[in-house]
């Protein structure tokens, strides 16, 4: 089976070998998203027939080979698009219009895969598609010791981060009465404007190796989410604390869920909450024992979820689909 790409991922050899990445785009391209999504899809549409399956992201990219494959005349490639993370349209008067592209664009998509379980019926229903065009498979870890050097060990502060979609108003109501050592990772300026900081909780804009040596040396990893998105976000975080051994909090109960066992491998607390995530701090912070089981079964159940591992499930899917096309051709 020859896989269509439209960029290079990590999966192991046989996949790699197997699978083609469209050329890069022209250098004076490289500023300009929308005309460089274009012409990678062009150059996907292109090279089709010369392919079984094509594996592209969830962004421009791989909703405009999907539009184009309803265009153009021409044998239909099978194909999965990953990291679909849709946003619903705020403004009311086009929202029909999104829901329209999506709609359409989608129409020459085989599968999308999702990082949360609870996205196949949101998204689904929100750009009226069949629940069985969305396949969850979950988030790889980032954080391979074998790739970056850092050092775990347990220190003494709270650390929540990451730039959108989080909710750093209600992390910050829910510690602002408890003296433990908080510390925000944020570069996105918008994420965190506006909110009173107390003297035991620091903002940082942390760079990639300070975030990791950050969140390594964490006592209690925060993922505190936003809620009423289409999408449900953090998931690299989630997998991340819980690779390192941390206990990991998410204030989006839904959507974490497919990642986390509430008590067991980690705690779930309502979005926009402040007084159940404080409650929930404060359990953990009382309790060093309980703190070191949930990071050490949080561990174990993420082990799987290296990006070779997660990205052969990805050509694998792709594959049985190429192969269930040409049988029932």
């Amino acid at each position: 089976m020859r896989i269509l790409s439209a960029y290079a991922f990590p999966a192991s050899r046989h996949n790699v070998e197997r699978t083609t990445v469209v050329r890069l785009s022209p250098r004076w391209l490289r500023h300009h998203y929308r005309l460089r999504s274009m012409y990678t899809a062009f150059a996907m549409l292109r090279q089709r027939s010369k392919f079984d399956v094509a594996v592209a992201l969830g962004d421009l990219v791989g909703l405009f080979f999907g539009g184009l494959q309803r265009l153009v005349p021409g044998r239909h490639l099978p194909t999965v698009l990953v990291e679909c993370n849709w946003y619903r349209e705020p403004r009311l008067w086009r929202r029909p219009l999104k829901k329209f592209q999506m709609r359409f664009c989608l129409s020459g998509v085989d599968r999308c895969v999702v990082w949360a379980e609870r996205e196949i019926k949101a998204y689904a229903s929100e750009f009226h598609q069949d629940d069985a065009k969305f396949v969850f498979i979950p988030q790889h870890i980032a954080l391979h010791p074998d790739r970056y050097r850092f050092t775990v060990r347990e220190g003494d502060y709270i650390f929540a981060a990451g730039n959108y979609d989080r909710d750093f108003r209600t992390f910050v109501a829910a510690v602002r009465d408890i003296t433990q050592p908080c510390i925000i990772a944020c570069t996105v300026e918008e994420s965190i404007r506006g909110i009173e900081l107390p003297s035991h909780v620091r903002h940082v804009r942390a760079t990639p190796e300070e975030f990791r040596e950050l969140m390594a040396g964490a006592l209690i990893v925060v993922v505190p989410m936003e809620k009423g998105h289409l999408h449900s976000g953090g998931q690299q975080g989630i997998v991340n604390g819980m690779a390192l051994g941390k206990p990991v909090v998410v204030t989006d109960p839904e959507g974490a869920s497919s990642y986390i066992r509430n008590g067991e491998t980690g705690i779930l607390v309502p979005a926009a909450d402040p007084n159940a995530l404080r409650q929930a701090l404060l359990e953990l912070l009382a309790d060093p024992e309980r703190r070191r089981r949930i990071g050490e079964r949080a561990r174990l159940s993420v082990q799987g979820f290296t990006v070779e591992n997660i990205y052969d499930r990805v050509c694998s899917l792709a594959v049985d689909i190429a192969k269930a096309r040409k049988r029932y051709a």
